[in-house]
């Protein structure tokens, strides 16, 4: 059993023979039960403790059954396939895998954006080719990743897939469309769908772990500003396009606008809401203030 959980250890698969010794059947009485003897059982715990995928690995540990009649939902936006590909964890099948009798390659990647703003379009094509010796089906899968975001996203997310089906030899373009919802992600403040600006990665596979082709793309995105609050926290209240002058008038370059602004001490003040800064001695604005400020640029 050493032997054969060292060799799991190092390998990227394990493959086990199990079986039934003789003294288990034989012709002339029939076997009692079902059960594989008991030390191959414990060999087979033992390796697969050792290699590749194990119930651990899910998002369900710690999480399910729960505890006192609720289960908690941990796992966030990464559901199925995201949590795997994000936590760079070992599967047997990666999301989209599947065989075929012959083999494809693929060419010539190109993304257009076709609008940008806050409905904003990319259209996006490739060629694929049967390399092999047999008639085949292809399904082209085209994933999204959205660089740098207000929130944490998967790794990567389908957005868009194909069929295509290819004699030996021949090739076929391929095109795949990006509307709102490839780029959108929910903004729980916002209460809806928000396109936010920035660079997206496009990656073309044959699964998500099967990436063959990538490209980026550049969208302004929306321009939307986050409800403020009360509690919303000086950052949000700076970066706010018309409670953002007001405030940076409001503080000035000394005291407190010298603090807010400093590169050691200001991004642990900005994390305060505004009106716990507004209860602190020498803070230009008291509670009354940050209550009219709400009312007015709430809805801006």
């Amino acid at each position: 059993m050493a032997e054969a959980v060292r060799a799991a250890a190092d390998a990227d698969v394990a493959v086990l023979f199990l079986g039934l010794p003789p003294s288990y059947e034989s012709e002339g009485y029939d076997r009692t039960r079902m059960d594989l003897p008991a030390q191959q059982v414990e060999l087979l715990h033992a390796v697969a403790d050792a290699n590749p995928v194990r119930y651990e690995h899910t998002p369900a540990v710690g999480a399910f059954p729960g505890a006192f009649g609720q289960v908690r939902y941990g796992e966030g936006l990464l559901i199925g396939y995201r949590w795997y590909d994000t936590r760079q964890l070992p599967v047997a099948y990666p999301f989209g895998h599947g065989l075929s009798y012959t083999a494809f390659a693929y060419s010539d990647l190109t993304a257009t954006v076709r609008a940008d703003g806050d409905d904003p379009r990319v259209e996006v094509t490739l060629t694929v080719t049967n390399t092999g010796e047999r008639a085949g089906t292809e399904t082209v899968q085209l994933y999204v990743t959205d660089r740098e975001s207000t929130v944490h996203h998967p790794a990567r997310e389908l957005r868009a897939f194909a069929r295509v089906r290819l004699e030996p030899g021949h090739s076929a373009p391929v095109t795949l469309t990006l509307g709102r919802r490839a780029f959108a992600f929910w903004h729980e403040a916002m209460g809806r769908w928000t396109v936010e600006g920035g660079e997206f990665a496009l990656r073309v596979g044959a699964s998500s772990r099967d990436i063959r082709l990538e490209t980026t793309v550049e969208l302004t995105g929306e321009t939307f500003a986050v409800p403020l609050h009360a509690d919303s926290t000086a950052e949000q209240w700076l970066a706010h396009p018309a409670a953002g002058p007001w405030l940076r008038e409001l503080l000035g370059t000394e005291g407190f606008g010298a603090i807010l602004s400093d590169p050691h001490s200001g991004p642990m003040i900005r994390a305060i809401p505004l009106a716990r800064l507004a209860r602190f001695p020498g803070f230009p604005l008291d509670g009354d203030q940050v209550t009219g400020a709400v009312a007015k640029y709430a809805a801006v």
